[in-house]
Parts: C-alpha cells; structure tokens; sequence
C-alpha cells in the first residue's frame, strides 16, 4: 500500500513541528530533508532551510552524469539566486565533479564503485544577507559490462598417482 501527501500538506505539518521546536528554544538553524517542496520558514528572526531531496541516480563506472541547478519560487518560477551555487561531493573516491563557467551546471564523472552525494548550495536572498537553500543528489557508481576475461594460474604441483 502507498500513501501520498500533498506537498502542501507536507510543508505545513513541517513548519508546524518548526514552530514547536522554536518554542523549546531549539536551535536557531536546522536542515530538514525534505521533498519535493523547497521552503526556507522565519520564525521570530530564526531562518531554517529545508533541504530539497532530488534523486538517486546510478552510473556505470564509465560513464559521467551532468547535474543542473534550477532555482524555483513556491509557485514553481524561474527565480534567481545570488553568486553562484556551491557544489560539493562527499566520496572523492568513486566520482569527480567538474564544474560549469558559471557553477550551475556541473557534470559527474564516475571513477569506481560505490556510493557518493553530491551536494549544492544556493544563496536566495539576493542581497547583502544570506539564506541558503540547498539539495543533494546519491550517486551509486556499479561496475560496467565485462569486456575482457581473465584466466589466472595457480601454483604448479605434482599430479596425484
């Protein structure tokens, strides 16, 4: 059986429990994993930011991804961001990231198996202050398909009588 939720259902019980924890004097920022719905809630000067899962994508060893940044209102609009936007990965070791001129697009280069993130920072507010929206990416890296075959020997030992 699967349930679905409205987003709008989603964000409201979300700021709903915010509000709750800021009453208990929680701290003042907290990432929350959410999605599909962006957010970033004010409660008493206190600024939150909702992070927005976006997917899992899965990559050969020997294939690379590119990933773009689309910053959009609550209504869905294109909307601008300040400077440009942040990328980070946390497993150098299975992927690389390679960067575009202006950092909104940059592309996922697998290297070897096994997992990753990638994640990305945006500032929304466009001007001195800064409010950070951002989202993350998992990457699996699985081996690709077989294109040689190795046949490995043994030691060599006397045949039995």
């Amino acid at each position: 059986m699967q349930i679905q939720i409205d987003d709008e259902v989603i964000m409201s019980l979300l700021q709903q429990v915010l509000e709750s924890l800021f009453r208990r004097r929680a701290a003042a920022h907290l990432d929350v994993q959410v999605g599909p719905a962006v957010d970033v809630f004010t409660h008493k000067s206190r600024r939150v930011r909702v992070w927005r899962y976006l997917m899992s994508v899965e990559l050969k060893a020997t294939e690379q991804v590119p990933l773009t940044v689309t910053p959009k209102d609550r209504k869905g609009n294109a909307a601008k961001i300040d400077g440009q936007p942040a990328w980070q990965i946390d497993n150098a070791d299975v992927a690389d990231l390679s960067l575009s001129d202006d950092g909104t697009t940059c592309t996922v280069k697998a290297k070897k198996v096994g997992t990753a993130r990638v994640s990305v920072e945006v500032d929304a507010d466009l001007g001195p202050d800064v409010q950070t929206l951002g989202g993350f990416i998992d990457v699996s890296v699985v081996p690709g398909a077989a294109v040689n075959v190795e046949i490995n020997t043994g030691t060599p030992e006397p045949q039995p009588e």
